[in-house]
């Protein structure tokens, strides 16, 4: 059978018309990532994927993947694990790799993203890549989703007390139910897809999210109130299996590192933009305020000292993200 099928393959070949010789497909890189339309999972995938595939040659090319229904769980890092897709882009999943990845989940920790550049090849060198290299993975770029807030049709947020009892919708993730506990709310792990029904029926109070997520979900109908908090800053990571990337052709992986890591100053400048332009389109539509950010902070030197105390090198990980450790005690957050 398999020398016929040879031979046939073979005559084809020979009888092709003439100039018309057949190509190879390409080699497709999946990319999988769980965004929505307009969020900045696919916003930053597809530009990705169009940045590399300008500059690979004919025989590869990345395709992106998008499905929601995977949310940002950990079956996006088993996809690039199993071998189902070459590259993934998860936020909080990538804590089902190591609690390390928890650190992004301490409130008020990331204040801005100059803060992020400027520690980002400690961190991530120091303690997230060799994290991720235990599990045989490869972070190849650090992009992101965004700071988080709070929706809600229930009341105006100002201090943690007003959070009481509140039923949040938010990403299956231990760590930011700690962080959502310890303001007194009352959080709801649950898929992104599952969001809408449950704010429509009932289910949960509130939401919270960065504002690309809460626009994407055209909730203003149902959710009335949107409180500006920041309480928590979302990377998102560009992840690989380090088996299938190193069978990669050097030149085919320098081009793809290259473009991941151009792409991050990029997503930012993109996520300053899309923040600034969400919030006056948002306001149009619901009550906009601010938390008292302070009272948030105190509320979570809980969550700082369990980190501190559970996490192999969690202290060090929190010196790296501040100027003075000296503002940290294994039972409070940094302190202004």
């Amino acid at each position: 059978m398999r020398f016929s099928l040879a031979c046939f393959f073979i005559a084809a070949q020979l009888l092709a018309p003439a100039g018309t010789p057949a190509k190879a497909e390409p080699r497709e890189l999946v990319l999988v990532h769980s965004g929505a339309p307009g969020s900045l999972y696919e916003i930053g995938a597809n530009e990705f994927a169009r940045r590399v595939n300008e500059r690979l040659p004919e025989d590869y090319r990345i395709s992106v993947i998008s499905d929601p229904a995977l949310g940002d769980s950990p079956a996006l890092v088993d996809a690039v694990r199993s071998g189902a897709a070459v590259f993934a882009l998860p936020s909080s999943a990538m804590i089902s790799v190591s609690d390390a990845f928890a650190v992004f989940e301490l409130p008020y920790l990331i204040r801005n993203r100059a803060q992020v550049k400027t520690i980002r090849s400690a961190l991530l060198e120091n303690y997230l890549q060799p994290e991720a290299a235990k599990k045989g993975l490869r972070i190849l770029g650090i992009w992101e989703n965004g700071f988080r807030q709070f929706t809600n049709d229930v009341r105006r947020i100002d201090r943690p007390a007003d959070l009481r009892g509140m039923r949040l919708a938010i990403p299956p993730n231990p760590w930011r139910e700690k962080a959502l506990r310890a303001f007194g709310a009352d959080p709801v792990p649950m898929a992104t897809r599952a969001v809408s029904d449950a704010l429509r029926t009932g289910v949960v109070d509130g939401y919270e999210a960065p504002l690309t997520e809460i626009s994407a979900q055209h909730l203003t109908d149902v959710q009335h109130r949107l409180s500006l908090s920041d309480h928590l800053y979302s990377p998102a990571f560009l992840i690989t299996s380090r088996t299938q990337f190193e069978r990669l052709p050097m030149p085919i992986r320098a081009v793809i590192m290259s473009e991941a890591r151009a792409m991050e100053g990029w997503i930012s400048t993109l996520a300053i933009d899309m923040e600034s332009e969400l919030v006056d389109q948002l306001d149009r539509d619901m009550e906009v305020t601010h938390v008292d950010t302070q009272a948030f902070r105190a509320a979570s030197r809980g969550v700082y000292g369990e980190f501190i105390r559970t996490v192999p090198g969690g202290a060090k990980m929190i010196e790296a993200l501040t100027d003075d450790l000296a503002h940290v005690s294994a039972n409070g957050a940094p302190t202004d």
